[in-house]
Parts: C-alpha cells; structure tokens; sequence
C-alpha cells in the first residue's frame, strides 16, 4: 500500500516538472530564437536584448538591421517617439551624434535635412547650426559648395535686399559685394603664389612677399614670377614684339605715396577706383606687375597687348582686371596690369572665364 502511494505521489511530482518545464522552456527557447534572429540581422546582443525586453521585436525585424539604431538605442538620450526618423538617418561617428540628431528634431528638421547637414557640414559649424532656429532654406544656400555658415545672415540679408537667386546670392556675398569696398578686411599674413588681395583682402602690416629678386630698372619681383616673365618676354621677342615691366613689387609705403600723387593729379574718382588702399595692392605680393610695349605708348593698342593677352596663361599670368568683371574686382580695366599664378592655375582661371574673386570664391578659399 505504501509502495502504491509513493508510485502516485512520483508520477504526480514528474508531471508537476514537466508542465513547469513547459511553461518556462518554451517561452525561454522560443527569446533565444528572436535574439539570435536579430543578432543574425546586425544587432549587438545588447540591443537585441533590449529589443526583445521592449516589446519592439515585430517593428525591429519589420526594419532590418539600421546601424543608426544599433549605435543610439542604448544611449542615455535615445527618444522612442523619434524612432521613425532615427530609421532614416545615417549614422555619423561621433559622441554627440544622438544629442545634434535630437536637436534638429526639436526643431523640426527633416530627416532629408539631418543628412544633408551631417554630410555638408564640419563638426564645429553642425554644433552651431544646432543652436539656432530652425532655418528652412538651409539646402537651397548650402547645396553650392563654397557657401559657409559663417555668412548665413549675409546671405539672407542679401537675398532680401536684391531678390536675386541663391547662388548668385551666395557668390556675392562670398566676394564681399554686399559690403562696401575695405569693408570686411580679411588678412594674409604668409605669401602664397595663389594668395588673393583686392580691396576686402589686404596684407598685413608686416606681410613680406617671398623670394624677392632684382627685375632691372628698380623693380623687384617674386624670383618664380620673374623667371616666368622672361620666358614670355623671350617668346614674345621671337615673334619680333617687345615687352617691359613697367612697374612690379611696391611696399605698403610706396604704395602710398603713389595714391597721395595720383589722388593729387586725377582726382579722388579716378584714385578710388584705379589706385589701390596702401595694403590693399596686389603689388605688395611680388606677384604683380604692369607690362609696356617698347615700341608704343598706349599697351593696349600695341601688338604686344594682343599677343600677351593670348600667351599670358602659357607661362603663369592673367589678365587681373578685365573689361568685363569690373564689378566683381572693383577696379576699372587695367590694359597693363598682370598677375602671376603658376602654369597650372593660370590656365585653369583662364579657361574658366571668371574673374580672380570669382574663380578663388569658388575653388579655393572653400
């Protein structure tokens, strides 16, 4: 009889331990299933586990693996009601990715926005871009390359004063036309054979142009910029036509008394408009210089002009100020007046058709 009870009482017992089993076996097999089903997809095991603990199994097998949201999920700032759009933002590896990703969303943003800044911007302009208002022009200014955040409230300014397009806004203000002439004085402070100085683009005080050498007659250029020189004026001899520099290097000083005696004898117009600011003159650079015919008075109505204007590029020069972007330079046309660049890039301004503002805006400076 006791034999019989105990039998009853193990039978009861082991099939206690298999509905116990059940019921905790399944449910734990059928989690390691879905966490390895998404750990299979790309997840950490970390966020799976979070995953699974959330209830967001369906939504996260629905979206595949997103490596935005295998990178945020776990952090600190992560916003369930921003999932949707984390999905369509591509991950940038940096330690406030989520926190800059959430401020754009508080500003309402677009997720197309998001991307477009993470991929346009550097780190320190996307932080600052993030402290201010939401902006909803932002693509159509800062989809030409060489606009900078920097100059966001010129550009807007600008645009409303002259109604003209982004981009013609953007070049613009990029050549500083939205400002008066030595207005906005951005310094060089080291020479550069491709270095800009115009009437917004100085150099400093103790600015020295490099490899400066003897030119003949009291004239001084940059040693590249000379040799140059004497190749074009070598090949234009060939060709039975004679070239001379006029007038090259001239200190911050000289350059000066050069605009008090011009000022003196044609008038403040004419010295506005064709003499340069002391520290405004590309001849500070060494990398200037006026060119005259030996053989007539006038440059421009010689042969020499024609045949430099054609062969300047050949050996590093360009014509600085034109006929037709006296707007952009703000000088008036200078026959005469040349500027060295190197064979390569001399070439490339050339064949561009722009003005030296206009080509260094949009390829250089950027």
């Amino acid at each position: 009889m006791k034999k019989s009870k105990l039998k009853v009482f193990l039978v009861i017992f082991f099939v206690i331990l298999l509905a116990l089993g059940a019921g905790f076996g399944i449910p734990f097999g059928i989690k390691c299933a879905k966490r390895n089903e998404l750990v299979g997809l790309g997840y950490s095991r970390e966020v799976a586990d979070y995953i699974l603990t959330n209830d967001y199994y369906e939504k996260f097998t629905e979206i595949g693996y997103n490596e935005t949201l295998n990178h945020i999920l776990l952090q600190s700032d992560y916003k369930t009601e921003y999932l949707d759009s984390y999905t369509q933002i591509s991950y940038v590896d940096s330690e406030d990715f989520l926190a800059l990703t959430n401020a754009f969303l508080d500003k309402n943003y677009s997720t197309d926005d998001i991307n477009f800044i993470f991929k346009r911007f550097e780190h320190e302009d996307i932080v600052k871009l993030s402290e201010r208002d939401y902006f909803a022009e932002l693509q159509k200014y800062y989809s030409i390359d060489y606009a900078k955040l920097r100059d966001l409230d010129r550009y807007v300014s600008y645009k409303e004063k002259t109604n003209k397009d982004y981009e013609q806004t953007v070049l613009d203000v990029s050549l500083n036309l939205d400002l008066g002439e030595y207005e906005a004085d951005y310094e060089n402070t080291e020479f550069s054979v491709d270095m800009l100085v115009n009437k917004n683009f100085s150099v400093s005080k103790d600015f020295e142009p490099k490899d400066l050498v003897d030119a003949g007659n009291g004239f001084y250029l940059n040693k590249e910029a000379y040799e140059a020189f004497t190749e074009m004026q070598s090949a234009a001899r060939s060709e039975g036509l004679e070239i001379e520099i006029n007038s090259a290097y001239r200190s911050v000083s000289e350059q000066e008394a050069i605009m008090n005696n011009q000022c003196r004898t044609y008038g403040d117009d004419y010295c506005k408009s064709h003499v340069a600011t002391p520290g405004f003159s590309e001849h500070h650079t060494g990398l200037a210089l006026d060119i005259k015919s030996k053989h007539s008075a006038v440059f421009e109505h010689s042969k020499e002009f024609n045949w430099v204007v054609e062969h300047a590029a050949d050996y590093g020069f360009i014509l600085r100020y034109p006929k037709d972007k006296e707007n952009i330079t703000r000088y008036s046309y200078e026959a005469w007046h040349f500027r060295y660049l190197g064979k390569d890039l001399a070439k490339k301004v050339t064949d561009s058709g722009l003005s030296y503002e206009e080509y260094y805006v949009k390829n250089i400076e950027k």
